[in-house]
């Protein structure tokens, strides 16, 4: 798929409001500045629209292992501090490194906090594998019956209106792109988050999640589509850092509370944002391909060698590249 500008730069906003949410807004529990954890809503529509551009032609297990290797090796990297010093229980445990968040009847959030927005994306993707092997409805049916079943903590998760973003991503995908509607899109999509009563976002589970999705789900979809209608705006040199930043907004998201250290928020959002591109360069885009080809290379040689019962196969590397 050729990257689109327009959804790089929106992924540099959402990480950009998240990190802002968290340094500002968490402060100021009943303020404007709590419409920064909309990020993750615009997050959501963004994947959904990602996952139906890079999903047709797939197998559902190969869309599974593409996704695996795209979200969880970095997860892990940036969970190792949170899990080091908290010591999680085996429940809290199962659900930061799986990201399966259902254990015992409860929802748990995984230690680093963040992660509760990754239950949700491999739900998603489970979701979808599950359309490109059998029927888009069986999913989405799955979904209702889990909707309306009777509230459990499993019900609630795999049952979660935040789900339907997805699914506005997905819709956008199909839908005709045309210039002249990107800006009315993008307005009304500003006057949605602009009224969205800003104090009730907790949950996202159950009647709670549904409110959400509704203010904040249904402007990030305006917002999702006027951009990609205006793709050929987003071409100039001026969004090139966006661009950058939104390349770099899975470490931004991932990395950014290590600069929660109390100061202000200013500084606190400048080392954030300072330790996720740091992340970005040195842990996504360097250190992490490497480890994934070596794992890989070796892998491949133990399998070579047991296939051939011959040890001395051990000594052979094949090449490998890693795609993006």
């Amino acid at each position: 798929m050729q990257k689109l500008r327009s959804i790089q730069v929106l992924r540099a906003l959402a990480a950009i409001a998240v990190v802002f949410h968290h340094a500002y807004g968490m402060g100021h529990p009943h303020g404007e500045e709590r419409l920064g954890a909309a990020g993750v809503d615009l997050f959501f529509v963004i994947s959904g629209f990602i996952m139906a551009a890079i999903g047709s032609g797939r197998t559902p297990l190969g869309f599974l292992g593409a996704r695996a290797k795209r979200i969880l090796p970095l997860w892990w990297v940036a969970l190792i501090p949170w899990m080091a010093v908290l010591r999680p229980d085996a429940r809290l445990a199962g659900s930061s490194i799986f990201l399966w968040p259902v254990y015992g009847g409860a929802f748990h959030n995984p230690v680093l906090p963040v992660g509760w927005t990754l239950c949700f994306e491999m739900l998603f993707y489970v979701a979808f594998a599950v359309g490109l092997a059998t029927r888009w409805w069986i999913p989405l049916g799955a979904f209702f019956l889990f909707f309306i079943a009777p509230g459990t903590a499993l019900t609630a998760y795999l049952g979660s209106p935040m789900i339907l973003e997805f699914v506005a991503g997905l819709a956008i995908a199909k839908l005709p792109k045309v210039e002249r509607l990107g800006l009315p899109s993008l307005i009304l999509a500003f006057i949605g988050f602009a009224l969205s009563p800003v104090d009730q976002y907790a949950e996202v589970v159950g009647a709670g999640a549904a409110v959400r999705t509704c203010w904040w789900g249904i402007p990030a979809t305006l917002t999702v589509y006027g951009a990609l209608c205006l793709e050929q705006r987003f071409h100039s040199p001026l969004f090139n850092l966006p661009v950058f930043l939104g390349d770099a907004s899975y470490s931004i998201y991932l990395f950014h509370k290590l600069g929660d250290f109390g100061a202000t928020w200013p500084i606190s959002l400048a080392v954030s944002l300072a330790i996720g591109v740091a992340a970005f360069v040195l842990i996504e885009r360097r250190l992490l391909p490497s480890m994934i080809s070596d794992a890989q290379a070796l892998y491949r040689r133990l399998a070579h060698a047991v296939a051939d019962h011959r040890p001395e196969a051990l000594g052979r590397a094949p090449s490998l590249r890693i795609e993006e």
